[in-house]
C-alpha cells in the first residue's frame, strides 16, 4: 500500500483539520510561492511511488552530509597543521567520548526506527523479513554503542570524578 500525500497547494482546502482555520486567512491563495517552497521542505515529493522508497539522491545527500560531519570532527586529533588535541588529553577525559557515544547510540536507534517506518531501499516494503532484519541490525549496533558510552561514564565516575569539587552542586547532593 503506497502512501498518498496531498500536495500542499492543492490539498489544504480539502483537509478537514486545516479547513477550520483556513477561513481566518483572508488573503490565502493556494498558488502563493510560500506553499510551493513549504511543500519542497516537507519532502513529500522525494518518496518514489512505484518503488515505495526514498529516492537515491536523498540517500546520496545523507551520506555526503555524514562525510562532512566526519571531516569537521576530524580536527579532534593533532595533525601536521598544529590544530587539534594531544592523544593524552583525549584519553584522560572520558566525558566527551561518553557523551559522543551516547549521542551516536541514540542516533543509530533513530535510524533503525526511521528505516523501519520509511523504507529507504527500493521494494523493501514487500520484503518484511529484510526490513525487520535491518531494524534489528541497527538496534544491535545502537546497543553496543550505548554499552561503550556507559563504560566511559563509569570510568569517569570511578577515576576522574572528585566529590569535593562538586559538594555544592546538584550532582553532589543526595
Amino acid at each position: 500500500m503506497a502512501l498518498r500525500f496531498l500536495r500542499f497547494n492543492q490539498g489544504l482546502a480539502q483537509d478537514p483539520t486545516t479547513r477550520r482555520w483556513l477561513h481566518l486567512q483572508t488573503k490565502w491563495k493556494p498558488s502563493v510561492s510560500w506553499f510551493k517552497t513549504a511543500e519542497f521542505h516537507l519532502n513529500h515529493h522525494l518518496f518514489h511511488s512505484q518503488m515505495q522508497s526514498l529516492l537515491l539522491t536523498d540517500m546520496a545527500h545523507h551520506h555526503l552530509a555524514i562525510a562532512f560531519i566526519f571531516l569537521v570532527g576530524d580536527h579532534m586529533y593533532k595533525t601536521n597543521f598544529g590544530i587539534g588535541h594531544k592523544m593524552k588529553d583525549l584519553l584522560d577525559a572520558h566525558i566527551p567520548p561518553g557523551l559522543a557515544l551516547d549521542s551516536l547510540g541514540v542516533i543509530t536507534s533513530l535510524v533503525a526506527q526511521h528505516m523501519y517506518s520509511l523504507s529507504a531501499y527500493a521494494f523493501i516494503t514487500q520484503d518484511f523479513t529484510t526490513q525487520v532484519t535491518l531494524y534489528t541490525h541497527h538496534q544491535y549496533i545502537s546497543g553496543f554503542i550505548m554499552s561503550r558510552a556507559f563504560a566511559h561514564g563509569a570510568i569517569f565516575f570511578i577515576r576522574d570524578y572528585n566529590p569535593k569539587h562538586n559538594e555544592d552542586k546538584c550532582i553532589g547532593k543526595n
